[in-house]
């Protein structure tokens, strides 16, 4: 984790907030009229995942210190993995009132706030949400920009990096006598290793959509592609960022012919594009059940794994596959991996900025919202760190750690959760990896894509009735004929519009 000297913080926060565009002005507090808190205010909100079993039980504890500090209670409807793609645009779009939703750019943010989703909150997140701004690295407000408007609450940009890869049963491999995971043809090794000794195993990693995560991880090693916006990529390093298909490169040919060979091998069947097993708990994976030899993710899916093994006193030993670019680094992370933004039809704007200032900056919401119920449904371990109280399980637990998607990016969290005295594997991967991350050319650069929602809509269903096979291997004619027609329905559906508009945010971007 990033720790910084908080008088540098000011200075930057400051000069920052004065230079970058699209960013709240550089005062501290707005000038705009205190609110009337003698009204109690019940808030309703949208956010990704299932509840903990004991959820509700949180909820009370949660909604009295709520009502305590700004007379204000609040309500998160849950959309589970399962239908948060589909439902999530529909709600955004439908007009109905309610108060904030949960954000990300893999999530089409900036697509929801130019269609006037969210509300501006350009002026009023200094005001209402202080800490938040206070907190905040002030690079971050171009992440929920739009228009120089401010439209989200970002991650605070206090984290450096998160590596992507995958979860995998190191003692399995060491068993099988499989060298170690470093390159896309180690995973094969892997895979054939499992499928020989235990058959049982499903041996392919999807992500919530399908997507074939051997293959968009795999070519990480290989190539230093950024962006990839429908198959547009430009190399990370460059920096003029031009973009091009990586749809006609060498690498992909190959990539694509590796899965089919592996399919051919019986590593996967159709039912990788259909079915659905992305859940956010770990005891809850395939993987986890024994059923699965590894899944796609990143640091912290690790970090739970080797949780989940040591608090079920299982005899496995996990370890993280994770892939670099040929430079040897990986990605900054990003900070619109995760965030909220108040809804354009929320009748209480100001009180919901409020009550998530204290829900992500104020150590007792925080700690609340992470582990749930002290004593209850977590008491400090021996090493420093919440664990499960006496007489609970974790195949029983009541709430789930870190699973509440408010916790998955609250404000400053070193400084205020707890740091194990001892490092685990994933602790000392985190360093190891923060030591290698560095930002793409267009760190920070989000596509506005008002003008295009015809191409989009065609190029997504060429997504998936054409490419997302593809991926996994599923070849019609050649490989070779298969890309070409591939290429061609793209061309078709106007790819070539949405690079040129793409280039042309990116030159002004990096101000061509």
């Amino acid at each position: 984790m990033n720790r910084r000297n908080s008088l540098r913080i000011l200075a930057l926060a400051l000069m920052l907030a004065l230079m970058l565009p699209g960013l709240p002005a550089a005062s501290a507090e707005a000038e705009l009229p205190p609110i009337d808190l003698s009204e109690e205010v019940h808030l309703v909100g949208y956010i990704p995942g299932d509840p903990s079993r004991e959820n509700d039980e949180m909820m009370k504890v949660l909604n009295a210190k709520l009502k305590e500090d700004i007379n204000t209670t609040i309500e998160f409807k849950f959309l589970n993995w399962g239908e948060f793609f589909e439902k999530y645009p529909l709600i955004l779009a439908s007009g109905e009132v309610f108060d904030f939703a949960y954000i990300a750019s893999w999530a089409d943010f900036h697509a929801h706030a130019a269609r006037g989703a969210f509300a501006d909150i350009t002026e009023m997140v200094k005001a209402y949400a202080p800490d938040v701004y206070r907190i905040a690295d002030q690079a971050v407000w171009s992440a929920t920009s739009y228009h120089g408007k401010v439209y989200g609450i970002p991650h605070d940009g206090l984290d450096i990096s998160t590596a992507y890869g995958f979860v995998y049963r190191e003692d399995l491999r060491k068993k099988y006598g499989v060298q170690e995971l470093v390159t896309l043809e180690d995973l094969g090794d892997y895979i054939r290793a499992i499928k020989k000794n235990n058959p049982e195993m499903a041996t392919a990693a999807r992500d919530a959509t399908n997507n074939n995560l051997m293959l968009r991880y795999g070519l990480r090693n290989l190539t230093s592609w950024a962006f990839d916006y429908y198959g547009l990529v430009y190399d990370r390093e460059d920096p003029d960022a031009r973009l091009y298909s990586k749809y006609e490169t060498p690498e992909y040919r190959d990539g694509i012919q590796l899965m089919a060979d592996w399919k051919n091998e019986g590593f996967w069947d159709t039912s990788v594009m259909v079915g659905q097993d992305f859940v956010n708990e770990v005891d809850q994976h395939p993987f986890s059940q024994g059923l699965s030899a590894f899944f796609g993710g990143q640091t912290g899916d690790y970090s739970n794994t080797i949780d989940f093994i040591k608090d079920f006193g299982l005899d496995w030993e996990a370890g993280f596959h994770w892939v670099k670019y040929p430079s040897g680094h990986i990605d900054k992370g990003d900070v619109l991996n995760d965030g909220v933004s108040i809804s354009a039809t929320s009748k209480h704007p100001e009180r919901t900025l409020m009550a998530m200032n204290l829900i992500l900056t104020q150590p007792e919401y925080k700690w609340l919202i992470g582990f749930g119920i002290p004593e209850k449904h977590y008491v400090i371990g021996e090493d420093g760190f919440p664990t499960l109280p006496p007489g609970i399980t974790p195949d029983n637990a009541p709430y789930n750690y870190f699973m509440h998607a408010f916790s998955w990016f609250l404000y400053d969290r070193d400084s205020t959760f707890p740091q194990r005295q001892e490092k685990d594997a994933a602790d000392l991967l985190e360093e190891e990896m923060n030591a290698l991350a560095n930002a793409p050319t267009l760190y920070g650069f989000y596509l506005d894509t008002a003008d295009l929602a015809t191409e989009l809509a065609a190029l997504n269903d060429i997504w998936i009735e054409y490419e997302m096979p593809l991926t996994w291997g599923f070849i019609n004619e050649s490989v070779e004929a298969d890309i070409a027609n591939l290429i061609a329905k793209q061309k078709a559906a106007g790819i070539d519009k949405v690079r040129e508009e793409a280039q042309k945010q990116i030159d002004a971007f990096l101000g061509k």
